[in-house]
């Protein structure tokens, strides 16, 4: 997607030009038309958004998902009462997270059955400031497996029983105490998903920078190209 508008970039105070494109969806031509015909043409580039998306085969059903931030949480249910689509944060701010089953979207959107037994996704929407601090989009994210039967006290286990099962019961208590339910929680997880998810991105860390560096890097007119669309 390609938009020139300089009236509402005004009354925006953003950029005249902007190029919105899902490397994983293009052809390695197409990104290189993108790239040499509409990038390098740009001046004072910069990233208004950047999406990262993590695809795990395991049923994230099964997991609680919490933030050391207090963020708002959406959850949206299936036929079978089984969460589907977890949402963190609003559309507008500056990080939204979408976790959601990736099987069963292949399958009701596009009739496509995979192997696995299950496949869920992890996307991460990034705008403004976090779109510098994209390599910290897990630091306060934690996908836990958390034991609750096994604290001994039935007051505190059912506590945190209620408070993963019910979102609205956080809003009930006091932020020192939010803050030690979560450690708690943390306590009893022996399962973190974020921990190898966050070793996965420093594994790619380089990989990605160098690939983001190249689509706001100076102009690459002294290479010739030929585009040819129309197979």
């Amino acid at each position: 997607y390609v938009e020139y508008n300089r009236k509402q970039a005004q009354a925006m105070g953003r950029s005249e030009i902007r190029v919105e494109f899902n490397p994983n969806e293009l052809s390695e031509e197409e990104i290189q038309f993108i790239q040499f015909i509409f990038l390098d043409n740009m001046r004072n580039k910069h990233f208004s958004r950047i999406d990262l998306a993590f695809d795990v085969p395991v049923d994230l059903e099964e997991y609680y998902v919490m933030s050391d931030k207090s963020v708002k949480q959406t959850v949206f249910y299936g036929r079978d009462n089984k969460a589907e689509t977890k949402y963190f944060g609003v559309r507008d701010s500056e990080r939204y997270i979408r976790i959601y089953n990736k099987k069963k979207q292949l399958r009701d959107v596009k009739e496509k059955e995979i192997e696995h037994d299950h496949l869920w996704r992890i996307e991460f929407e990034l705008k403004r400031s976090m779109t510098n601090k994209w390599d910290k989009c897990f630091d306060d994210l934690h996908i836990l497996q958390p034991d609750y039967l096994s604290i001994e006290s039935f007051e505190e286990q059912a506590k945190i029983y209620y408070l993963m099962n019910e979102i609205s019961a956080w809003s009930k208590i006091e932020r020192t105490t939010k803050y030690r339910y979560k450690k708690r929680i943390k306590e009893i997880s022996e399962v973190n998903l974020s921990d190898d998810l966050r070793e996965v991105l420093s594994d790619q860390h380089q990989k990605l920078s160098e690939e983001l560096q190249g689509y706001i890097a100076m102009s690459h007119h002294d290479k010739l190209y030929d585009f040819d669309f129309g197979h």
